[in-house]
């Protein structure tokens, strides 16, 4: 689980990362103290509750670190990259998503007459639009749940006149 603490440690490690990849590795020439700097936040790790996986991947961004300061432009930005790749593995680590528990019987039946209401009784509704909607068949919350639009026209695709095809439903603005 990322805590907010490792939260805080991870994103002041990418930092620099982001920085140096940024303009295509032209920023690498100019970053300077990566060392100490990456070392620092690493070791404020150690004071956090950690799982095993996580305790790894810091002992696997530790290791990426010495010497880094004294390497060559192509050997830094493969480091970059590795320590890239380390990183994002703590954002991947798999976290169960909540389960939501079943209903127990009561609350279902409570859930299948809360779908019974009269339609009139929504906020919004009163009994004039009551009367409207019963034309169209819709009495409960559960009728209008399950009112379906029979056709869908997606308008998002504007043409221009000359683009337009015959028998087709096309939007255009003219």
């Amino acid at each position: 689980m990322i805590t907010p603490e490792l939260l805080e440690i991870l994103e002041a490690l990418e930092k620099p990362l982001l920085y140096a990849s940024g303009n295509g590795y032209a920023n690498l020439k100019t970053l300077k103290g990566v060392e100490p700097y990456m070392a620092r936040w690493v070791e404020k790790s150690s004071s956090l509750p950690l799982s095993r996986h996580q305790h790894d991947l810091f002992r696997r961004l530790k290791a990426q670190l010495p010497g880094f300061d004294g390497l060559d432009l192509l050997s830094k930005k493969g480091r970059l990259l590795e320590l890239a790749k380390i990183l994002e593995e703590f954002k991947i680590e798999e976290i169960p998503p909540p389960v939501e528990p079943w209903p127990t019987p009561a609350e279902f039946r409570q859930h299948r007459k809360d779908l019974q209401t009269p339609i009139q009784y929504i906020k919004g509704v009163g009994p004039r639009l009551s009367e409207i909607l019963k034309k169209k068949n819709i009495r409960t919350v559960e009728d209008a749940l399950y009112f379906l639009p029979r056709a869908y026209e997606d308008r998002r695709n504007i043409k221009t006149i000359s683009r337009l095809a015959v028998g087709r439903p096309e939007t255009v603005i003219a």
